[in-house]
């Protein structure tokens, strides 16, 4: 049957209100909440602030005066300057060496030991420590009213001319005789002389002389 010109105009007008009624309660979609239908949102955890690390106060926190690097200053700068730039090689200071002593060729008898010596090092154009040297053995002791001496021979290069050397020391069973030597020039030589000396006992004395010599090297 075919419906009237009334009955359909009152058709689609309420089709029309019933489609517009539907649109208006469906939910739009959330773009934040996903795509797909069904998804449920994802919830972000809220941190407490008590939970904070403490790498994240520390990045928080603004940079305080004590932590910047510090800079020298003033006379402190100066100070500084010169050793950074210093580049030159570093020696450890030492001190001088020792003095070495060294003996000769020793002499020896029935009462007495005698030879010549020196303590090191031996310079060039500066004084040197030579002397001779008289050990009395027991029983026997120095003569100390014997008239002491040593001839030495010429020698150039410890600045020696040909001489005799007086005022023997006595201490005790020993004597010692100390000869002024300043050498002229570098190199091994040898010091020669005699010395003329007497050792005694309550009994007897002995009256002696013996050739001594030292060898040694001028820096």
């Amino acid at each position: 049957m075919s419906l009237s010109l009334y009955n359909r105009h009152f058709l689609i007008t309420s089709l029309v209100a019933l489609t517009a009624l539907a649109c208006q309660k469906e939910p739009s979609a959330d773009p934040s909440q996903g795509t797909s239908a069904g998804t449920l949102p994802s919830a972000t955890p809220v941190v407490p602030a008590a939970a904070a690390t403490e790498s994240d106060k520390t990045s928080a926190d603004p940079p305080r005066a004590d932590d910047s690097p510090e800079i020298a200053t003033g006379a402190a700068a100066a100070s500084a300057a010169p050793a950074a730039n210093d580049r030159s090689p570093k020696y450890k200071a030492t001190a001088p060496a020792a003095g070495k002593n060294i003996q000769g060729t020793k002499r020896s008898g029935d009462g007495f030991a005698t030879w010549l010596e020196g303590t090191g090092p031996f310079v060039v154009g500066k004084n040197s420590s030579l002397r001779a040297v008289l050990a009395s053995k027991k029983p026997y002791k120095c003569n100390e009213e014997y008239p002491y001496k040593l001839k030495l021979q010429a020698n150039p290069q410890l600045g020696l001319t040909e001489s005799t050397i007086r005022g023997m020391k006595i201490s005790g069973a020993n004597a010692q005789l100390n000869i002024p030597v300043v050498p002229k020039t570098a190199g091994k030589t040898t010091l020669r002389g005699k010395l003329y000396f007497s050792v005694c006992t309550d009994d007897r004395c002995l009256i002696e002389r013996q050739d001594i010599s030292l060898a040694l090297n001028v820096e």
